[in-house]
């Protein structure tokens, strides 16, 4: 078994960019627990026709999402966990959704709030951002395999999402894992990360 230095592994970034089978990968090397927060939520969570409109849906969706991400959380405080898609990723498609009039700035408030890593987990949490050109993520996620993709998997959506994620890795030096490259190698690199 690989020993890691941290607790808490969360794979965020662009739709498409194989967070999800680098998680599955990293799983044959560490001894840890896969959190694909996704496919966790019950599916009244995502059942669309129950909301007003687009605003509230997304909203009442992140809420149930990170209030999901907190349980799990303090459920496997003892085991190392690999979160697809977190708290981070939270925080960049509240902005995101806001920046393109999808909620509103209140609604966008709750969200970024609700987004934040509790602070008892912050020393042993690191993000890492997965980016794929927008065209790419268009590409691979030509067919929506979730409720939200109808809403992001969008040329607009996708551009503005690449430049936050860009923009959250940049301001806090974030490891970046370029998506386009041969899976193999991203696995080598995301080992040689974790494990320094």
């Amino acid at each position: 078994m690989i020993s890691v230095k941290y607790k808490y592994i969360e794979f965020l970034g662009m739709p498409g960019a194989g967070k999800t089978i680098q998680a599955h990968m990293l799983l044959e090397k560490l001894r840890c627990i896969l959190v694909d927060v996704d496919q966790y939520l019950p599916q009244e969570v995502r059942d669309i026709s129950k909301y007003k409109n687009t605003a509230k849906f997304i909203t009442s969706f992140n809420i149930e999402y990170v209030n999901y991400l907190r349980s799990i959380v303090y459920e496997y405080k003892n085991k190392v966990v690999i979160l697809d898609r977190g708290f981070l990723d939270t925080f960049i498609w509240g902005n995101t959704h806001y920046q393109l009039g999808t909620i509103s700035y209140d609604q966008k408030t709750i969200l970024l709030k609700l987004a934040k890593i509790p602070e008892e987990i912050k020393p042993f949490y690191v993000p890492i951002v997965f980016l794929v050109p927008p065209v790419i993520s268009m590409k691979r996620r030509a067919k929506f395999r979730s409720v939200l993709d109808k809403f992001v998997i969008n040329p607009l959506y996708l551009n503005t999402l690449y430049k936050n994620y860009r923009s959250l890795a940049r301001k806090y030096n974030l490891k970046i894992i370029d998506g386009t490259i041969n899976p193999k190698k991203i696995l080598e690199e995301l080992v040689d990360y974790l494990t320094k």
